[in-house]
């Protein structure tokens, strides 16, 4: 904190163009107050305090559900392919061009007891064959529901929910606690130079 005071004393004196030793008069709550705001403790503080915060903030997005759309609008293909001709009884490559499209949702869910995952799935996917005889086809899937499950008998969510909340009620007491000690410092050296 020496180094503070000694730091705005000398920024003092550059400001107003002397070189001079000026003094400035500060009172104790003012000195706490530019601890608070402008040491490097405070702002190490805040910051493993946000790190936290965000972590805690992740973990509860996780237990939210999640809407994806996935979509392939546009899919050309041309190819030669091997097939075969049960007229000549033999193997001819013939030429082949078609278009596809496609487009699903899912809307998923951590299940945190049992550490898996609930899927609810639907598509609908199109191919229009470009050569031959033109035509087109069509498949729908209207409702499909998974469940996903890791089977090595390890359940992270379950594990999580139990500790990040504390690890977050900790960060709060840390940023108390070393706040607290910031305003110690201050006084220290406050009354030290007093």
């Amino acid at each position: 904190m020496k180094k503070y005071i000694l730091i705005v004393l000398l920024l003092a004196g550059a400001l107003t163009g002397k070189t001079q030793e000026k003094s400035i008069k500060l009172t104790l709550s003012e000195v706490l107050n530019i601890a608070a705001s402008q040491s490097i403790d405070a702002f190490r503080n805040k910051n493993m305090y946000l790190a936290s915060y965000w972590q805690y903030r992740y973990y509860q997005a996780e237990r939210l559900p999640s809407l994806s759309l996935s979509s392939d609008p546009v899919d050309f293909n041309r190819y030669r392919g091997k097939e075969y001709n049960f007229q000549t009884n033999q193997d001819e490559f013939r030429y082949r061009q078609y278009f596809n499209s496609d487009v699903s949702m899912s809307l998923s869910q951590n299940i945190t007891p049992l550490g898996g995952r609930l899927y609810l799935q639907s598509g609908l996917e199109m191919i229009k064959n470009l050569g031959g005889d033109k035509s087109t086809s069509f498949t729908s899937t209207p409702v499909s529901i998974n469940y996903m499950q890791e089977l090595n008998g390890y359940n992270e969510m379950k594990w999580q929910s139990k500790i990040e909340p504390l690890k977050y009620e900790k960060a709060k007491k840390d940023l108390i606690q070393n706040n607290e000690e910031l305003n110690q410092k201050a006084v220290t050296v406050f009354f030290s130079l007093a």
